[in-house]
């Protein structure tokens, strides 16, 4: 059974059109429980990271969330309170998703429909005057990010849930408009202070954040700058996302490969693209493969990549399934439902067997590493652009790449949601929503969870449009 990913916007497909009111006769209190056992009963990183040292802390943070729930009188009052008590495991894969027959938009792409979704999402107003005044040690006031995109004004609002809100004022982000809360901030016992981020599908995730003079960070995605009036307003950076598989010349010395995701349904599209263009491949000096905003997906997906990227032994990344029960439930579902050959059930029956013998520890796999039968000898220099939306099996194949002598990472470190993997659903008892809890850890020393990948050469161009032409003189004027 292979190793997944699931990619952040594949988990989070499904788009409520309403979570103003709490769904009838839910109690938040029961399904954070549900929440609490599923963790610790599946969780790798509750394993990796509860231990005797912390463990009063985290029972501490646990009594915590689970007071916070009694509070809640909405859906997203609950599913905050349930991405707060994730935030302790610092696993960017455990998060909630929508239940796949929850009431939804179609098109999670469609920004109108998603618009008018949440049309009637509370809205609060904001006098720019006296909030443009606000400075110093407070963390009030209005604030823009740094590629120009959106303003927020930040009020206090003082709940059990938060101090402080951020409300959108002007942005160009698809799926809000002004007045709606995007940002909830609240300051721990210890001091440290964190960010609650709803996504434009309305689903939380909490990130550390940290405020030196008039820069505020949030977590890796958000840098965020104090502003007084409108003129410190910029104009908006070009935003480039690429959304399909494209190959392309950009002169006779070096081609363009841009990769959206690594998604199970994108692997065929991929090995035809690469099949279809191989002996153009094979005749380029220099190749830039694109995985800016690739979310990931599948590890299986990018196998014709390794050929191109290979130049020695890749060490692959050896994951470690946690033994549990319910793991071993899926194991059995997977053996008698899904699995249509010998091999597959007779590797699941291994499994299995392990599993009743090892209950809470990690199944031991021995090492291997890939050795290329096929190596492609052009072309001969490989940049490869990440920034730090690139995560997940994105990830795993830029841990690759860095093992190839003839390929070079271009950009800034990646999202950091490489350490856990292989994703199971658990539905929620009476919420919309479901648990995605991560069944297995790589055994690499290093921890990239929250870290990210580093690249070779660190790449400060805010302008996405400038990153290929700015690459492409790189590799054909180096020698």
């Amino acid at each position: 059974m292979n190793r997944i990913f699931f990619s952040i916007e594949f988990i989070m497909l499904f788009i409520l059109l309403s979570n103003n009111s709490f769904s009838q006769n839910c109690d938040c209190n029961k399904e954070l429980h549900f929440v609490i056992s599923q963790t610790e009963y599946n969780s790798p990183s509750y394993f990796d990271q509860v231990n005797n040292a912390n463990r009063r802390k985290y029972l501490a943070y646990k009594n915590e969330r689970i007071r916070e729930a009694s509070f809640a009188k909405t859906n997203k009052d609950c599913i905050a309170t349930i991405a707060r008590y994730f935030f302790f495991f610092k696993d960017e894969h455990l998060q909630i998703g929508y239940k796949a027959n929850a009431e939804s938009v179609k098109n999670p792409n469609d920004t109108e429909a998603i618009l008018k979704a949440f049309a009637n999402e509370r809205k609060v107003s904001i006098y720019l005057p006296k909030l443009y005044k606000k400075s110093g040690n407070t963390l009030e006031g209005t604030w823009r990010s740094d590629d120009g995109r959106f303003l927020i004004g930040i009020i206090p609002s003082p709940t059990p849930f938060k101090d402080f809100e951020g409300i959108i004022i002007k942005n160009l982000l698809p799926y809000w408009v002004a007045g709606q809360v995007k940002f909830e901030f609240k300051k721990s016992p210890y001091g440290m202070l964190n960010c609650l981020v709803w996504n434009g599908e309305r689903l939380p995730r909490v990130y550390e954040t940290t405020r030196h003079k008039d820069t505020l960070k949030i977590g890796k995605l958000y840098t965020l700058f104090r502003v007084h009036d409108s003129s410190q307003i910029p104009i908006p950076l070009n935003y480039y996302k690429n959304n399909k598989f494209c190959l392309q010349s950009l002169s006779d010395k070096t081609i363009y490969l841009g990769i959206p995701s690594f998604e199970d349904k994108n692997k065929p599209v991929l090995d035809s693209l690469i099949g279809s263009n191989l002996s153009l491949i094979n005749s380029t000096d220099n190749l830039i493969i694109d995985l800016r905003y690739n979310p990931g997906g599948n590890s299986d997906c990018f196998d014709t990549l390794l050929n191109i990227i290979y130049t020695n032994p890749i060490e692959k990344v050896n994951p470690l399934e946690l033994a549990s029960y319910d793991l071993i439930k899926f194991n059995e579902n997977y053996r008698d439902s899904i699995a249509d050959n010998k091999e597959d059930k007779d590797e699941a029956d291994s499994v299995i067997a392990k599993m009743k013998k090892n209950i809470g520890h990690f199944l031991q796999k021995e090492r291997y590493s890939f050795i290329s039968k096929n190596p492609c000898k052009k072309p001969m220099k490989i940049a490869v652009l990440q920034n730090k939306f690139t995560g997940s099996a994105a990830e795993e194949f830029l841990y690759y790449c860095k093992q190839s002598k003839k390929t070079t990472l271009f950009g800034e470190n990646s999202y950091g949601i490489f350490n856990y993997g292989a994703l199971r659903n658990f539905p929620l008892q009476c919420l919309p929503y479901q648990l995605y809890v991560p069944t297995n850890k790589s055994d690499m020393n290093a921890n990239y969870e929250r870290k990210g990948i580093q690249p070779d050469v660190y790449f400060n161009v805010k302008d996405d449009l400038l990153w290929i032409q700015n690459v492409e003189r790189i590799l054909e004027n180096s020698h």
